[in-house]
């Protein structure tokens, strides 16, 4: 039993040392990237968090012991956060994002407070039974970006990404968390710490060949662009980009609201994949929606800035450019221009050159 438990939990601690290694070859390289330092704050909260539970006959000094456990405490909400600085380009560490991470970390502390024998006042028995509850939100919330952002997805090293690494980081978790239903102390720390072994090890395999582009899941970032970037596009798909132009630019397939890479690359007469790629590293998007919100949004700015459609209610510029609805417009709009579509007719319109009476 000593063995079991002293194997994993040490193991954790030495892999994530590895990986601080590899990782830290990236920032003295000047490669500081967000999700590169939420992993490096990851692997540390992880590894040196599970040192403290290590059985009584290897424990650690209490100051030390101690220490470990503080670590520990947000490490699911840190794991949340670095799925989310992968999966989603527009992911800002903001209020909500905060809000998460320190809903998960209230009950770690409360229980960690209370073995230091801290006077903190007795929470009711109900209260702390949802205390799984935040943790646990996380995971579904990391599940679901997995999954629904696997269509839209045009980089297919993070669309493999998506289908196993966030499932096993956060199916790890789960069974974190479960481990602490476990009557027998010693057998819930044994599940816990070997599930983290298992997905520290899985982080080290993938970071085995580590570069920093491996957390951009390319090898040349490209500014997003409406117009082609020449040299990144191969000779061969000249062709095929020609057909995807004619399709978008003179078929204005954009302005249907359901199209889909599938459905667009039929049109274009290609595979999937194929198409994926083009507008990747030749169009440089790493989104098919922020690649077709482009080309709807400047469709929509030419009518918004039109003078005989003055009076044209902006739901039916919005739908007419292949937007699903007006909430989403206004919010996407605003986004890329700064302003409403309200305030950007009104500005256009009023600055517009006006035609002189005969």
């Amino acid at each position: 039993m000593l063995l079991l438990q002293v194997f994993p939990t040490i193991g954790v601690t030495i892999v994530s040392l590895i990986v601080g290694g590899l990782l830290a070859r990236g920032i003295f390289a000047g490669h500081r990237s967000k999700p590169l330092l939420l992993l490096i704050a990851l692997m540390i909260s992880v590894g040196f968090g599970y040192l403290w539970l290590l059985p009584s006959a290897l424990a650690l000094p209490s100051s030390w012991s101690n220490v470990a456990r503080a670590l520990s405490i947000p490490s699911v909400g840190l794991c949340w956060w670095f799925a989310c600085s992968l999966l989603d380009d527009r992911f800002r560490i903001a209020g909500l994002q905060w809000f998460g991470l320190i809903a998960a970390c209230v009950f770690p502390t409360y229980y960690f407070l209370h073995s230091l024998g801290a006077m903190v006042q007795q929470w009711p028995a109900f209260v702390l039974n949802v205390g799984i509850v935040p943790p646990l939100v996380l995971c579904a919330h990391m599940l679901w970006m997995a999954i629904s952002g696997f269509r839209d997805d045009l980089l297919e090293e993070r669309r493999r990404f998506r289908l196993w690494i966030v499932a096993v980081i956060a199916f790890a978790i789960v069974a974190s968390l479960l481990a602490e239903e476990i009557d027998n102390v010693e057998a819930g720390n044994i599940l816990r710490a070997f599930f983290a072994f298992g997905a520290t090890l899985l982080v080290l395999f993938w970071l085995a060949k580590f570069s920093h582009e491996a957390l951009v899941f390319e090898t040349t970032l490209l500014e997003t662009s409406k117009a082609p970037v020449e040299h990144a596009i191969d000779p061969r798909d000249q062709a095929v980009l020609g057909r995807l132009n004619a399709e978008m630019e003179t078929g204005r397939a954009f302005l249907d609201p359901e199209l889909s890479v599938g459905s667009l690359a039929k049109r274009v007469g290609v595979p999937e994949h194929q198409l994926r790629a083009l507008i990747n590293r030749g169009l440089g998007h790493r989104n098919f929606s922020s690649y077709v919100t482009g080309l709807r949004i400047a469709h929509a700015k030419v009518a918004l800035a039109d003078p005989e459609k003055a009076r044209q209610q902006i739901l039916r510029i919005s739908m007419d450019s292949g937007f699903a609805s007006l909430a989403t417009f206004n919010r996407v709009f605003k986004a890329l221009e700064g302003v409403t579509p309200t305030d950007y007719r009104k500005k256009v319109l009023e600055n517009a050159p006006t035609t002189p009476q005969n």
